[in-house]
């Protein structure tokens, strides 16, 4: 018996080393804990509404080789999420200015990428719009707004000065086609925010990094017809929370995005402009304000003039609610400054010599 017990007690270690084997908690070969579920409404990843995630489409993409902060510069890490225009849609890929200043994270795999569009991690509207082929040319909904409003806070453009930030991580994770109550609770992307948190603290990147400031730009409303104002403002409340609950600590704005088709939606605006309170959330941009001749056919997704104009309005609204947002010397108020009220930039007639 007392063999027959070692024997058996024999298989049994045998069978837990070949199951660590197959099945690793960690390591290379573990399943990733971050792992996330898109919401396909469009037919899958090329057609429309799953995350785009392929490494080696319009060229290999190859992770940065310094992706860690440097606390000698102003870092902004900006989440931006919601629906399509918020996505990647806009008919051109937009080359970045700043290229070594600028980079993506990759919400599926955690890695730290040089920016490019259509970049990874938000939807592709990939032949959505009557583009054909396989370039970007032809394609016609490559582009994203993301490093447009990164190009502007490193060398500004609007009201905003040039090196508010000296480098952006942009973690993009909005999907196409979706209502809020599928980011809220209950929702398959309730999480996705939190993602983008969890895989930026697995890399040390997280608020209480000095000179790091962490955002959220929420771009969606057109899918809401019928959403209450209370619903609506409840959903967002319930998705600042779950962020904050992930280790979000920053400003959280919310632009007026309702235009579908030429038309707006009155209740979710109120819903929109009403939650600001400038503690939990901020005011974004008035994307509404765009029409018909910065939209493409459809009458809704934003042409290549009507994204560079969303990113001039959702940085200078960014800029408007005031510090960490305004311009400040690259050195500590001394003799050669006065730090007077108002002294945001270095061309202001505020920020005098002395």
């Amino acid at each position: 018996m007392r063999k027959l017990a070692c024997v058996a007690a024999s298989i049994i270690a045998a069978l837990h080393v070949i199951a660590a084997a197959a099945f690793p908690l960690s390591g290379p070969g573990a399943p990733d804990p971050l792992q996330i579920t898109d919401v396909v409404q469009g037919g899958g990843l090329w057609a429309n509404d799953a995350g785009y995630n392929d490494l080696n489409a319009f060229g290999a993409r190859t992770l940065r080789t310094a992706p860690q902060i440097n606390t000698g510069i102003k870092n902004l890490v900006l989440i931006i999420a919601g629906q399509s225009n918020g996505a990647t849609e806009a008919p051109s890929a937009y080359v970045p200015t700043n290229g070594s200043a600028i980079d993506n994270l990759n919400i599926y795999d955690g890695g730290i990428y040089p920016w490019v569009d259509p970049p990874l991690g938000s939807t592709w509207a990939y032949q959505s719009f009557g583009g054909t082929g396989s370039t970007c040319a032809t394609l016609q909904s490559c582009g994203h707004v993301g490093a447009r409003i990164a190009d502007i806070f490193i060398s500004g453009n609007g009201t905003v000065p040039a090196g508010t930030f000296n480098r952006v991580i942009i973690a993009p994770v909005a999907v196409g086609g979706t209502s809020i109550s599928q980011h809220s609770i209950g929702g398959p992307l309730y999480n996705r925010i939190c993602q983008a948190m969890q895989r930026l603290a697995n890399r040390g990147i997280t608020p209480s990094v000095t000179n790091t400031t962490f955002a959220i730009v929420w771009v969606q409303g057109e899918s809401d017809t019928g959403t209450t104002l209370a619903a609506y403002q409840a959903a967002l409340n319930n998705i600042q929370a779950k962020a904050v609950s992930c280790g979000f600590s920053g400003r959280f704005f919310v632009n007026i995005q309702t235009w579908l088709s030429g038309t707006v939606n009155p209740t979710i605006q109120s819903a929109q402009s009403g939650i600001v309170d400038n503690t939990k959330f901020w005011a974004g941009f008035n994307a509404d304000s765009l029409g018909s001749g910065n939209r493409i056919a459809d009458n809704t997704h934003f042409n290549d003039s009507g994204v560079s104009a969303l990113a001039t309005g959702i940085a200078n609204a960014m800029h408007a609610s005031g510090a960490p947002f305004l311009w400040s010397p690259p050195f500590a108020v001394n003799d050669n400054w006065q730090a007077l009220e108002g002294c945001n930039d270095n061309t202001s007639d505020f920020c005098k010599a002395m």
